[in-house]
């Protein structure tokens, strides 16, 4: 009899430790379990997308795309539009309307020269001829925009023909591999309530501006300078334009504008992450602008 009892105490010590592993085990599995489910519904209450959703149930860190896109979403949540970022990061987006063109890939190569990201608001028939400006843009880190079809005044089209210049802009890129964007600018700044529907459906956002250079109307390299300097600060959404047009003063002045940002610890960054940063105040207000002006834009 004595010689059984170390044996029958040693299998109760295995039992209890086997029954405890289980249920350690068990626990562990409802806390990972509770832990997925709290992440689903943050971020279904944030307005995550899908692909942030599925990365967050199964443990997996996202993607500083995964997080732009919920950013977007949750902004597209509230608002139809942007004109400015908050000032919680010193972050300013560069944005540059009507290409791609001639003077597009010198404008990429000195961004990518001083680490600067910016925004690309495309036009969709200029893709044909400079669509390796685009996928270049793209491959180094540019976000991309739609700005219609034929650089159309939104607002004097009729609704069929407004969704016809979304529709090409679409098409157009695909014609080349390139995924439709969600972000639009309208050409002019010329929008109505049919465009802001026909965003609603696509889940784009429009995109306006704080800061506009006066680019396109060829004032000087140093006027161009001057004026994105001027109004650089956190949040701030600067206008230039890298094609439709000589743009040889705004290649000539992006590298001082950008020496500049950096001078004053602000760092160029796309739409995309000024949103996931430096999310807009509730309070904006939509300007109604049909003329492109600043003064239109801040009033």
């Amino acid at each position: 009899m004595s010689s059984e009892r170390p044996e029958r105490g040693s299998a109760a010590r295995r039992h209890r430790r086997r029954r405890a592993l289980i249920r350690r085990r068990r626990l562990l599995a409802v806390v990972a379990a509770t832990g997925a489910i709290a992440l689903v519904a943050w971020a279904l209450a944030s307005g995550g997308n899908e692909a942030l959703i599925t990365s967050q149930a199964s443990g997996a860190h996202p993607t500083l795309a995964e997080r732009e896109t919920a950013a977007l979403d949750e902004l597209l949540d509230r608002s139809q539009f942007i004109v400015r970022g908050s000032d919680r990061k010193p972050e300013v987006a560069l944005t540059f309307d009507d290409g791609p063109g001639p003077y597009t890939p010198e404008i990429v190569e000195i961004l990518a020269d001083h680490h600067a990201k910016a925004t690309f608001f495309t036009v969709g028939n200029m893709q044909e001829s400079f669509s390796a400006s685009t996928r270049e843009q793209l491959r180094r880190g540019d976000a991309l925009g739609s700005h219609t079809n034929d650089h159309a005044r939104m607002a004097t089209l009729t609704p069929l023909e407004q969704r016809a210049e979304l529709d090409r802009v679409d098409i157009a890129l695909r014609e080349h591999g390139i995924s439709p964007p969600r972000l639009f600018r309208p050409p002019n700044g010329s929008y109505d309530d049919e465009t802001l529907e026909l965003l609603s459906e696509r889940k784009m956002l429009m995109v306006l501006w704080s800061v506009d250079t006066g680019d396109y109307l060829k004032p000087g390299t140093d006027v161009i300078v001057e004026r994105a300097l001027a109004g650089a600060e956190p949040g701030a959404i600067i206008l230039m334009h890298d094609a439709g047009g000589d743009r040889s003063q705004t290649v000539a002045a992006l590298p001082e504008i950008l020496r500049g940002l950096r001078e004053r610890g602000l760092r160029p960054v796309t739409i995309p992450r000024l949103i996931l940063d430096n999310p807009p105040p509730r309070d904006q207000e939509l300007p109604e602008n049909l003329d492109g002006s600043l003064d239109a834009v801040d009033g």
